[in-house]
């Protein structure tokens, strides 16, 4: 399978079925050239032959990609509406709009793994929404402080990670926040968790950096990827032996290998998510 699709990377694989008798689509976010244009839209790629099949209109300025584990939902948070598409992946059509906070800037968004919670991270008003994926409601926002950029859940639903210039932990059930020290960061952005939930990569874009948190005793170990890279979006592989960083007007860095993948999209927004079909 390559992985190396418009300069971005799918790392959110979900197989419902044979990956021989199915198509695999990857759902990537096309913002308008303005902040504030007309809508945005999203384009699906059926990557066994790299064409576009549909393109979908959402909000304004879509950026953050969420897929559904049993991959019937896409969900997308539009930056300058402030507000979430949901995408029906049968129909590849917008099945509901979730409005946000007002006066907000929705970013980065992750599915729980039952497929019952979606978590969005609202740049302008610091908090994160919980939104009920069975009624594409939201039912409650969590307030973390800072300016939640990305967000990451951990395998077993009980965590949510949040990188908002720092890293906020919400717990699913009380939604308590603590505050997860890491030392001299100030500008994070994208955050991903290990399959086994062991770590937690948190980008921070200042000094282009990958921290690598041990969750077992909140270490930190720093892997440089250079401040020019302008890292942005982060994944881990399905089976956790890698790590890709998209960075912003520069080219896509799969970090712990020693290659890199030119972009051909000068400014990718956000890591785009695969679905088979």
């Amino acid at each position: 399978m390559k992985l190396s699709i418009f300069g971005l990377v799918a790392l959110a694989i979900l197989v419902l079925g044979s990956a021989q008798t199915l198509a695999q689509n990857a759902y990537i976010t096309n913002a308008a050239s303005m902040p504030g244009e007309a809508p945005g839209t999203v384009s699906v790629l059926d990557t066994s032959t790299n064409a576009i099949t549909a393109t979908i209109p959402v909000g304004i300025t879509p950026w953050g990609v969420a897929v559904s584990h049993d991959g019937a939902r896409v969900y997308i948070t539009n930056r300058d509406s402030n507000d979430v598409s949901v995408i029906n992946t049968a129909t590849n059509t917008v099945v509901a709009t979730i409005p946000l906070d007002a006066g907000g800037i929705a970013n980065g968004i992750a599915v729980s793994p039952d497929d019952t919670r979606v978590y969005a991270a609202d740049f302008a008003t610091s908090d994160v929404t919980v939104i009920n994926a069975k009624t594409d409601a939201a039912i409650a926002t969590i307030p973390v402080g800072g300016r939640p950029f990305g967000v990451a859940i951990s395998p077993d639903g009980s965590k949510v990670w949040v990188a908002n210039g720092g890293l906020s932990l919400i717990d699913t059930t009380s939604y308590a926040v603590t505050t997860v020290a890491i030392p001299g960061r100030t500008q994070t952005t994208g955050v991903a968790v290990t399959p086994d939930g062991k770590k937690v990569f948190v980008l921070d874009i200042d000094t282009g950096t990958v921290c690598v948190l041990d969750v077992a005793n909140n270490s930190v170990t720093n892997i440089p990827i250079g401040a020019s890279a302008v890292p942005l979006a982060i994944a881990v592989s399905p089976d956790g032996t890698r790590v890709y960083v998209t960075g912003f007007f520069q080219t896509l860095r799969q970090s712990l290998i020693r290659r890199r993948i030119p972009s051909a999209q000068r400014s990718p927004s956000a890591i785009i998510r695969l679905v088979y079909r």
